[in-house]
């Protein structure tokens, strides 16, 4: 569905090693708090053909090298395409990405396919994202753009913060608040970016 409240909600889950996408929404509606995606061969998140979408304290983060992808693994469209990408429909977007990680080895981690006539609205701020940003998409005043997360261990795909990570510290009081982490433990007052 396409309504107020989410067809799929997910808290504290872990979605790692998948062949070709950790989650993708079709004109869908999910919401996920405190949750990992990761190393997925193309997406770790594909938004497509619009729809709602809500993430907070997420990590999206890819280093898998299950394929040689050109394109950013979290992608947020609101168009169909033919295999030629000439347009054959568009649908609204709407996505919150609040206190999360966008990360991994291309230089550009987020995907855009919008079409101007049809809704495409994005509302992200308090997120570490590794994104040229060349047309401020992300405002560069809310997010922190090409920061380093510094995660534990990628190539054991521990996507924990290491002490000295940029996103230490930085995220934002949620309304309502997360109090725990993905692992369960209590979260700083001034909590971390991420699952």
């Amino acid at each position: 569905g396409n309504g107020s409240n989410p067809c799929v909600e997910l808290e504290q889950c872990k979605i790692q090693y998948c062949g070709q996408a950790c989650i993708i929404g079709v004109t869908s509606s999910i919401k996920a708090t405190n949750c990992l995606f990761a190393d997925a061969g193309s997406y770790t998140f594909l938004a497509f053909l619009g729809g709602n979408y809500t993430f907070n304290h997420c990590t999206f983060a890819e280093y898998s090298g299950f394929t040689s992808r050109q394109k950013g693994h979290f992608a947020l469209t609101n168009t169909q395409r033919n295999e030629n990408g000439a347009l054959l429909n568009s649908k609204p977007l709407s996505a919150s990405i609040l206190n999360s990680i966008i990360y991994g080895g291309n230089f550009d981690e987020v995907f855009i396919d919008k079409v101007l006539n049809t809704a495409f609205n994005v509302t992200a701020e308090s997120n570490l994202i590794k994104f040229t940003n060349t047309d401020k998409f992300f405002d560069p005043t809310l997010n922190f753009i090409n920061k380093k997360p510094k995660f534990i261990d990628i190539s054991f795909g521990n996507y924990a913060l290491d002490t000295l990570s940029d996103a230490i510290g930085k995220a934002q009081v949620s309304t309502p608040p997360v109090t725990i982490d993905i692992n369960g433990k209590s979260r700083k007052t001034i909590p971390d970016l991420g699952a």
